[in-house]
């Protein structure tokens, strides 16, 4: 089985899920999403917890195992905690400047000796 297919998602005290043929509405304060899903695939809501299952062990149903749970497992991640992408540079002679906190400006500056 799919190591990442089998794990259990934790769904947050602030995030609503509703399961619905091939649909997974997710609500949080961050706002709202609708996530699809295989037919095939079986997501099962319980106890503040979601469980991706597969119908069989074939090689379709096998990519779709670990996919399919990631994608919602993302989902749940983007309403409840957001998104954020973070830039470390490494190396000589570049240069960083933060404009408006939304955009950054990298500066390559070449010297010779």
């Amino acid at each position: 089985m799919s190591r990442i297919g089998r794990k259990i998602i934790e769904i947050p005290k602030d995030v609503i899920v509703n399961v619905n043929a091939g649909m997974v509405g997710i609500k949080g304060p961050k706002g709202t999403l609708d996530v699809p899903f295989h037919g095939d695939m079986s997501v099962t809501q319980d106890n503040g917890t979601i469980l991706v299952e597969r119908p069989s062990d074939s090689r379709t149903h096998r990519s779709l195992h670990g996919t399919t749970r990631q994608l919602i497992a993302n989902g749940i991640q983007g309403v409840s905690e957001g998104y954020s992408k973070d830039l470390e540079i490494r190396g000589v002679g570049y240069q960083a400047n933060m404009e408006d906190r939304k955009s950054t400006r990298l500066n390559s500056s070449h010297t010779s000796i």
